[in-house]
């Protein structure tokens, strides 16, 4: 396979066509040393054939960046920097810190030595941070530029093989080239030349410093995807003068700045959809010399394989796929392409993670973040363990505790492993949930585990079976709306999770009660089931049976949907980098968003929901309701068994049947829990 196949960069011998971006990991402790826990992340990664790996963002002076981030400004940071290195040298690997300065982008709070206002290449206020930063004098210019080549030397001096500049996301380098932030009328504004001019003095000025043989990329915007901005159109130009300037060797391509409203990372965002934006760039730099790499979104070896066989870029960008699982490319090079782990792209552990700032972790993995504290290791005594229920808790705890030398079973009432998974992966753009459940039906006989599938089992056959240990996985049931008017048997009135599982359908004006997760995505799946699919929308455009402005009407066409919801927003439970990107979705296509309103009465002639906001009452009728106001777990065979077996016995229960909440917190249980016996 060419992603298999070693790559040099400038004199950096890559073993195979692949780099892990730099990416915040929240493993600093808060105070910018590089820590164990950081260094066994990656080590986890560097030993399993990447071709290199990028470490950052790594702030290069006081108001490059938050103190959380990894520092390169002080030579306090030198000694942990150096340990670093030497443990991705000591296993093969290639290392490279991303040189980080945000500009605008870095919140006054998170700064280094207390709050101060950030800087900009002008005073243009920003949604990121929602504040609006000061103008950078000339002389705080030239500082900048001489932040980077620090930070660049001290790269080099901890032992490190490269650095990145970063040009990306709508940090500081994009801010100086966009009209948008850059207003300046001095020789860093206006014209196309001017604005470029700081980031070839950038990159002049690190390569100077580091010398010619020591590899140096450029993390590229691809498009910035912000209106009035530059898109793909003017980067390709932009990334041909860098080119052309000699000072660089790779471009890294991704997508566009934080302030976009296009998902770029989401679940909902096809794999492979912005190989173009790279593709773009390696036509304008054909002939320099310079090499170009993408991200996003490319987490499958075969995906990549093509990516790469037809030259539309010449490295592969593996970041969650390599967070997933860190033997992603040991396992391509055997073809064992059935055990990977591929990313969700949920987000649940890793960019949730970072805008909560804590350490990033994942809902496939929970052994991320953890490598050496939830390491598998063979159990001193081998036990019989049984596993009821076979959610995404219920899988992972049984996986591990096969992988630990138990002997292991495990019982699910249901014809298909998921557990509530299998409704998360329902709705249109979240299907990914569903390589999960896949994953586990291929994993789970291979490392020994007895899967029996409905298979309904109580406490007394439980105790008979004389089990070491009882992991109970049992999930939750959904609650019931208690209101006037409510009958559980009225055909109109529906549960979600009938809706997504196929059990129910849902007339053409339905009023979803509930609009936290569950409700909002139950009503995009009740959307787009009302309007054209995307694959019979493309195939009508090809025979011209319709305009492509018809079918893009058609297909954001829809049911007659409102959700209500009794808190002040809609999406609760759904990740913040997530939410937004349902939220819109939802609007688009027509779906009506209710919050803080209650149901009160469910009406018989006309049939539909009385609904009262702000003290004030309203009629809303429908030809189906249907029910998300909650879950509770099911702990009634815990309970049992918590009664009845000896008091040697292990007994857990993890996941919803411990508390509702997401699956990243079920398999954490349920790696925890086997981890345990």
């Amino acid at each position: 396979m060419k992603l298999l196949e070693p790559i040099t960069v400038n004199q950096t011998r890559l073993r195979t066509r692949t780099l892990m971006p730099a990416m915040h990991t929240g493993m600093t402790k808060g105070d910018g040393f590089v820590t164990p826990r950081l260094i066994d992340f990656y080590l986890e990664r560097a030993k399993n054939d990447v071709g290199i790996i990028l470490i950052g963002g790594c702030r290069i002076g006081p108001l490059a960046g938050p103190v959380t981030m990894i520092g390169l400004d002080d030579d306090k940071f030198l000694p942990g920097l150096t340990d670093f290195a030497n443990a991705m040298h000591e296993v093969g690997c290639p290392c490279a810190a991303q040189l980080y300065h945000g500009g605008r982008y870095v919140h006054s709070f998170t700064m280094p030595g207390g709050k101060k206002q950030a800087i900009g290449p002008s005073a243009v206020y920003t949604k990121f941070t929602k504040e609006t930063p000061r103008e950078m004098t000339i002389d705080e210019i030239k500082n900048a530029i001489q932040e980077f080549a620090s930070g660049a030397a001290m790269a080099k001096e901890a032992g490190f093989d490269g650095v990145e500049i970063i040009g990306s996301a709508g940090y500081l380098i994009c801010q100086f080239l966009s009209p948008l932030t850059n207003l300046r009328t001095d020789e860093y504004g206006g014209s196309l030349e001017n604005r470029m001019r700081f980031m070839h003095e950038v990159t002049a000025a690190v390569r100077k410093q580091v010398g010619k043989d020591f590899l140096v990329i450029y993390r590229a915007a691809g498009d910035d995807m912000v209106p009035g901005s530059n898109s793909y159109k003017e980067i390709a130009p932009i990334m041909k003068s860098l080119a052309q300037a000699g000072q660089i060797d790779l471009i890294n391509v991704t997508g566009g700045w934080h302030e976009t409203g296009i998902p770029q990372l989401t679940m909902n965002v096809p794999r492979g959809t912005y190989v173009y934006l790279g593709e773009n760039i390696k036509n304008a730099v054909e002939g320099t010399g310079v090499l170009v790499s993408m991200a996003n979104r490319i987490s499958d070896p075969l995906l990549a394989e093509s990516v790469l066989r037809q030259e539309r870029v010449d490295i592969i960008a593996l970041g969650r796929a390599l967070i997933t699982d860190p033997e992603f490319l040991v396992k391509t090079k055997t073809g064992r392409y059935d055990e990977i782990r591929h990313c969700l792209a949920c987000n649940q552990g890793c960019f949730d993670a970072v805008f909560s700032a804590s350490p990033i972790t994942c809902t496939a993995n929970p052994q991320v973040g953890f490598e050496e504290k939830r390491k598998i290791t063979p159990a001193d005594k081998k036990k019989m363990v049984v596993v009821i229920g076979g959610g995404p808790g219920g899988c992972e705890a049984a996986r591990v505790a096969a992988l630990r030398g138990h002997n292991v079973s495990l019982f699910e009432a249901e014809d298909e492993l998921g557990g509530d998974l299998r409704y998360a992966g329902m709705p249109p753009g979240r299907s990914e949930f569903h390589e999960l459940i896949k994953w586990y039906e291929r994993i789970l006989p291979k490392v020994g585990v007895k899967v029996h599938l409905g298979s309904k089992i109580d406490a007394d056959m439980i105790i008979e079976m004389g089990a070491d240990a009882v992991i109970v996985a049992t999930g939750s049931s959904p609650i019931e709306l208690k209101i006037p008017g409510m009958k559980k048997d009225d055909p109109r009135i529906i549960h979600a999770y009938d809706i997504l599982a196929k059990r129910r359908h849902a007339g053409k004006r339905v009023v979803v009660v509930g609009g936290a997760g569950v409700g909002c995505e139950t009503a995009l799946y009740l959307a787009e089931e009302g309007s054209l699919t995307n694959e019979q929308a493309m195939f009508l455009m090809q025979w011209k049976a319709l305009t492509p402005e018809d079918a893009l009407q058609m297909s954001m066409k829809s049911r007659d949907i409102t959700v209500i919801e009794m808190l002040g927003s809609l999406g609760g439970g759904i990740g913040p980098t997530t939410r937004w990107t349902i939220l819109k979705d939802l609007a688009v296509r027509g779906v009506k968003m209710i919050p803080k309103t209650k149901a009160v009465e469910i009406t018989e002639k006309p049939f539909g929901v009385l609904v009262e906001k702000e003290g004030k009452q309203e009629f809303l009728e429908a030809d189906s309701i249907v029910l998300a106001v909650g879950v509770r777990s099911n702990d009634k065979l815990f309970n049992q068994l918590k009664e009845m077996l000896p008091k040697e016995t292990f007994l857990k229960k993890v996941g919803d049947a411990k508390k509702p909440r997401t699956a990243l917190e079920a398999t954490a249980e349920g790696m925890k829990a086997a981890l345990k016996i």
